[in-house]
């Protein structure tokens, strides 16, 4: 018996969670969620958008407590004083956390530091959820709605261009994601948020 995304979609919600945990599992190398909102909302529109978005964020947010939880207990296994008595991650750990969420980089640049200096993990999974609930429902939504004016004024060829643009975001996505994390961390040095 093979394992597909079309296995865990066919499950419904349940499998909508399943594959966001599953897929946001492995360190640094998760998917961008909204765009998988985009995916898994073109693949079966019989779900309403607004629930997938929320359970995209919930799985996305389940495999980061999972990672700070790691991260954590190995950081005090074998007594990692990287990031110790870090005033910046200790002040902004809930914000680090959100930015992490809404943004399109690998989360766990947020997630391993704030484990290690120990940060709140109730505050981590606040921001974390917070950010993910407001990208995946925003994907939600607007992805439901850029599906409806396709397919009302295109019909079947709307149906065909969404599809077919959903995979070309996907793959920039993937494709411009090491840009983007420069962009990103060249902006955190400046605003000395992250030393160099």
């Amino acid at each position: 018996m093979s394992i597909s995304v079309e296995g865990f979609i066919e499950l419904g919600y349940l499998g909508v969670f399943v594959i966001a945990f599953l897929l946001n599992l492995a360190p640094f190398t998760n998917p961008t969620n909204p765009l998988l909102v985009l995916l898994i909302i073109q693949v079966t529109p019989a779900l309403n958008p607004i629930v997938v978005g929320i359970l995209v964020a919930l799985g996305a947010t389940a495999s980061k407590i999972l990672h700070y939880v790691v991260a954590y207990y190995t950081a005090r296994k074998v007594k990692v004083r990287v990031f110790e008595n870090s005033i910046l991650l200790n002040r902004f750990g809930f914000l680090a956390a959100f930015i992490a969420a809404v943004t399109p980089l690998p989360d766990d640049w947020a997630a391993i530091p704030l484990a290690i200096v120990g940060f709140n993990i109730v505050k981590f999974t606040l921001g974390f959820l917070i950010g993910k609930l407001t990208t995946c429902i925003t994907a939600g939504i607007l992805g439901e709605r850029i599906l409806w004016l396709l397919e009302e004024s295109m019909g079947v060829w709307g149906s065909i261009i969404s599809f077919v643009g959903t995979i070309i975001l996907i793959v920039a996505a993937l494709v411009w994601r090491d840009r983007i994390e420069k962009i990103v961390l060249i902006v955190f040095r400046k605003l000395k948020l992250i030393k160099s």
